[in-house]
């Protein structure tokens, strides 16, 4: 888990840098200095500029959640695929992602009749083949054109608590649970500026600073707390049935 740790991390250090100058933007008359050609100049950040800067927090928080998420997921399935392990020593949970993944990774799945899909997925189980997942299908360029986790801008704590039932980790998070719960409102928000359903300055006018580092922290204390989850999960070989 540590590619996913360091994602993390990264994600955290940018975030906090972008939030210590909104901070510091929220001042009674936030002003910018500069030179131009060796001419000091000034430029008064005005409220409308700051709603803006306020708007796409949401941005930058939701896009530490879903990145997150998915490179946790990917590699939680890359941990599995590294344990050589036969499908008979699955917990059923993975079991039934491994088939699904089977025919995610299918390229000629739609010319193959059920029957033979079914065929093909019982001769590796009987063999004790060791187990693989395949996480993206590129194309002859490099680029991905398919992911077998597909998030599509709906990641908050309802949709990981689905999530967890799914691959079979604990989402329970203790003091942190609470903290999830502004998921909803940043998932919301962000889909919201995406689409064009509202304006940055509009968003931006509803919440304060001191707001948006809330949402911001809460949702760096929930997703650690969901690494931690994983992290056991994988460590304890809980993925395995005994």
């Amino acid at each position: 888990m540590e590619k996913a740790k360091e994602e993390f991390q990264n994600r955290e250090i940018e975030i906090n840098k972008y939030f210590d100058f909104l901070t510091k933007l929220d001042n009674d008359v936030p002003t910018l200095h500069y030179t131009t050609l060796g001419v000091n100049q000034a430029h008064i950040i005005d409220s409308n500029l700051l709603k803006i800067l306020k708007a796409n927090g949401f941005l930058l928080i939701y896009n530490l959640v879903e990145s997150v998420t998915r490179i946790l997921l990917v590699e939680f399935l890359n941990s599995i695929s590294k344990s050589n392990i036969s499908f008979e020593k699955l917990n059923q949970d993975i079991q039934n992602l491994w088939i699904a993944n089977k025919r995610f990774a299918d390229k000629n799945i739609k010319n193959k009749s059920e029957e033979t899909i079914f065929q093909e997925i019982y001769k590796e189980i009987v063999t004790n083949t060791f187990v693989s997942f395949t996480t993206e299908i590129k194309n002859n360029q490099g680029e991905i054109t398919k992911e077998f986790i597909e998030l599509s801008g709906n990641v908050d704590a309802t949709k990981i608590r689905r999530l967890a039932l799914k691959y079979g980790f604990d989402s329970k998070v203790g003091e942190a649970e609470k903290a999830g719960a502004d998921l909803e409102e940043i998932r919301r928000k962000r889909n919201y500026l995406a689409h064009g359903r509202l304006s940055f300055m509009e968003c931006g006018a509803k919440v304060s600073v001191i707001d948006m580092c809330k949402y911001k922290d809460n949702a760096i204390f929930y997703m650690h707390s969901i690494i931690m989850n994983i992290e056991n999960h994988i460590i304890s070989g809980k993925f395995k049935t005994f």
